[in-house]
Parts: structure tokens; sequence; C-alpha cells
């Protein structure tokens, strides 16, 4: 017992002293920048000389992430990159350049350029009935239908209707379900089957099943299966070695997959995605910083490695969300903003860029406690090339009368989150759930708490609404309960 204790001791001991160093790549202009990046992380929202700053080591200590590697392409070249930690603890094999990891959901906007270049080719159309392109499967008529119908450019922009469903992994032991028995929600798949929740075209949800469909949309218009048809309209041409749908994984990157673990550091088995363009890709963040590259540079310069100029402006538009048909997108002044995350049991992992500046982030862990990293290094990649937006926030903490705001201390519901705001002398204070926090004001109604990186705003008229802002630039309603 004593024994195994100690090789425990030892193996943590290694583990924590390994994500003390990396391998850090690139240029030393460039390092400069990677450097103010990695030791300069803040949340968005920040109170003028009281918020510390973390390194990206400190993050993987605090929140028990295993391992990641980090890569950065600026102006059509990887700039720089940087590996922390382990791909295998128990092994004690370290992340490198060579790691693949479970892309998760960053497989939709690989299967959403596939799709595009089989309607350059003429073999799928954007807004016609998917019914006129599927062979075998067909969607059913129902309510939702009757007017409206399914369309690829509403599959690719989550507005088809179609619920949100089909998440689940499987053990490589298991049956593995069929695309139609995982529509259908039988036997072996443990999914529900498809759903709508709304008409096609009215609003966007995001869907895995409707990316499901691309998959299946993809092979029917290719006459190959789906993996061979991305490898051969993607990653072929972007030159992307280290990537693949497959689920019997080649033998050259099976061997170099990392370890999935949990937010307390227990391994996941491997597992098998039978999901496809939903979420069943294995990469490398370097052969995603291929993929980025060569969007924008069709984008930009009609390269078309991927696709026409005139066809990846359905990639990067400043159109409505039925025209968003690949990745999240926002507009500051002439640029468009991208961004993608994925996350499946033991992996996490996101691009962001900016088509303007022709730059980007790419992230890939092989752990789950990342949500705060991944925002502070969005924030401090902004903020050390000087985008004009995406940038931490920084306030001074200010001095308020709060009796105006004694209306809104009670009881709030915040997306299923139970708050109480109670007034305390000349204070604010908030319990979230169980965790309580003081409200630092910066404003006559605006309060943060800066543990959370959380912004509230109190309405100054009747209402009875806080609109609350999140660290990944999202806002939602708190709603007071009478």
């Amino acid at each position: 017992m004593k024994t195994r204790f100690l090789a425990s001791l030892i193996l943590c001991v290694l583990f924590w002293t390994a994500k003390a160093q990396n391998n850090v790549s690139g240029k030393e202009t460039d390092l400069k920048h990677f450097k103010n990046i990695e030791n300069n992380l803040i949340p968005i929202y920040s109170i003028k000389g009281q918020t510390k700053k973390m390194s990206i080591s400190d993050f993987l200590k605090r929140d028990n992430i295993p391992g990641l590697r980090i890569i950065f392409i600026d102006k059509g070249k990887m700039a720089w990159s940087a590996d922390y930690g382990y791909a295998d603890i128990e092994k004690k094999i370290k992340v490198n350049v060579n790691t693949v990891f479970a892309g998760a959901s960053l497989a939709k906007p690989v299967a959403a350029v596939a799709a595009l270049n089989l309607v350059e080719k003429g073999k799928l159309d954007l807004d016609k009935n998917i019914n006129e392109k599927l062979v075998e499967w067909k969607m059913p008529e129902n309510e939702f239908t009757k007017t409206q119908k399914v369309t690829l450019r509403r599959l690719l922009s989550h507005t088809s209707g179609l619920d949100r469903q089909l998440w689940s992994e499987y053990m490589e032991k298991d049956s593995i379900p069929t695309f139609e028995q995982m529509l259908n929600g039988k036997n072996p798949s443990v999914d529900p089957g498809l759903r709508f929740f709304n008409e096609p075209g009215k609003t966007r949800k995001y869907s895995n099943t409707g990316y499901l469909i691309v998959g299946e949309l993809i092979a029917d218009a290719s006459g190959q299966s789906f993996a061979n048809a991305v490898d051969q309209l993607v990653f072929n041409a972007c030159g992307m070695k280290n990537s693949t749908f497959q689920q019997s994984l080649p033998e050259q990157l099976r061997n170099r997959v990392a370890t999935g673990y949990s937010g307390n550091l227990r391994p996941f088995p491997r597992k098998i995605y039978p999901f496809g363009a939903a979420g069943a890709i294995w990469t490398t963040p370097d052969d995603l910083g291929k993929f980025v590259i060569s969007l924008i540079k069709d984008y930009k310069t009609e390269s078309h490695i991927l696709l026409s100029e005139e066809m990846s402006k359905n990639v990067f538009n400043k159109g409505e969300d039925k025209d968003k048909l690949a990745f999240s997108l926002w507009t500051y002044k002439n640029d468009i903003v991208f961004r993608h995350n994925g996350h499946s049991h033991g992996f996490t992992s996101f691009i962001f860029g900016s088509v303007d500046n022709d730059q980007a982030v790419i992230v890939m862990s092989n752990g789950e406690n990342t949500q705060d990293l991944f925002d502070c290094i969005q924030r401090a990649v902004a903020e050390e090339y000087k985008w004009d937006y995406f940038r931490p926030e920084f306030y001074d903490a200010v001095s308020i009368d709060i009796k105006s705001l004694k209306q809104f201390t009670g009881q709030f519901d915040w997306e299923g989150n139970f708050l109480i705001i109670t007034k305390e002398d000349d204070k604010l204070f908030v319990l979230i759930n169980s965790d309580r926090y003081q409200l630092i004001p910066i404003a006559e109604n605006q309060f943060l708490i800066p543990e959370k990186s959380l912004k509230l705003i109190f309405p100054k008229g009747e209402g009875k609404s806080i609109e609350i802002w999140k660290a990944n630039g999202d806002s939602s309603q708190a709603n007071k309960i009478n």
C-alpha cells in the first residue's frame, strides 16, 4: 500500500513539474507575442489593480488540465506553438506536435466546407428539399414540414427546426448504431430519435442531429462513405495528414491519440463516435491550422484550395443566422470574427480567429476544466494583437448609493441557477446556488463579480430583470421570482 502511494506521489510530482515546462516554437519576434499571452491571462471583466494575472501553466495546475497544444496562425503561416503537460499521464507521454485529439464539434465546420464543395460541383443544393438528394433514407414529413422544408442551408446554419439530441459515445466493444438507428432512436442507439421543435427556417437552435444528416448528404452525393469523402474534399486538399473521421483509427494515428481525462484526472477509455459530421473528427491543432489558412486564402485570394472565393462567402459573411454556415460569426466594423468550440468526454478545443487580421488561435486539450482558460486565451490574443473587439475590459471600482437598487434584492432565476441578492449595510451580495459573492459597483447600475467574471446591469426603470454578461461575451436575463 505504501509503495503504491509513493508511486502515485512521484507520478503526481512529475505531472505538475512537466506542466511548468513546455515546448515552444516560432521566430523570436513571434515568441515575444506568445510570452505576453502565456503569462498575462485575465478574465474579460477586471477591477483595475486588483485582478491577478495568471499563466497557462497556472490554469493547468489549478483546474486539473492534463495537457494541451496551442498554435497561432498569422498571415497564412503558423507564427508560434506550444505544448503543455501529458497526452497520457500514466505512460508519461507528453503532448507534442503529433498528438491527436478528439475534436468533437470542430467536425462541423470541416463537414460544412465539404458540403459546400459539393454544392459548387453541382452535386448538392443549398436551398432545395434535402429529400431530392438523399438516396436511401428520406426526411419524414410531419406537421413542421408541411410548408417549409429542411434544406442543406438550414442544416448547416442550425435553422432546420431539428432539436439538439444525439450526443452519446460508445465503447469500442459495444454494438455501434447505424445512421438510421440513431435517427429512429432504435437499439443499439441510446439517444432519442429525430425530433422537430419548430418549422424549418424559423429559429436557430444548435443541432447535432442536423449535422448527422449533413454527413449522410455528403455520402450520398459523393457516392462514398462520409469519412472517405472528407478525406478527398478537405483533408487531402489542405495537407491534413493527421486527421480522420474513421472510427477504426489508422495505425499511424492510433498510436498517437491522447487519453481523455475527467475534471479529477481520471482517464476515459477510448470511445467510438458514430455521429460523423456532428462530432467524430480526430485531428491535431496543426491540421486545423492548415484548414483555417486554406479557408481564409480562398476568401481573400481566390486560391480555391477548398472553395471558390464566391462560395467561401458562405463561410465568412456578415449575414443573419441563416447565413452562418460553418462557424459562429460576429461583425466588427469591416472585420468578421469566427469561432467554434468542441467538447466530448475528456476533450475540449476551440478555433477563434479574425478574417481581416488573417489571424487565428487553435487550442486542443485532453481535459475537461478548460472553459476559464479558453476564455482568457481568447481575450489575451485579442489584447496582444490589438483587435478592436474581444479584448479584456478594465473598470474602476466606484462608490454609489445603492438605495435605489433595493427593489432588486430578492430571488432570481438565471439559466437554471438560483440567485439571491441581498443588501447588507451599503453593499450588495449575491448567492449563486451555494456560492456567495460581493457585487463590486463600476457604475450607477452596473456591478462586477470578479471571481466569476460576470457583469450585472440593473435596469434604471421599473423592469424586474437583470442583464448578466458572461466571460464568453454572451448575455442573458436573470428574472425576478415573485
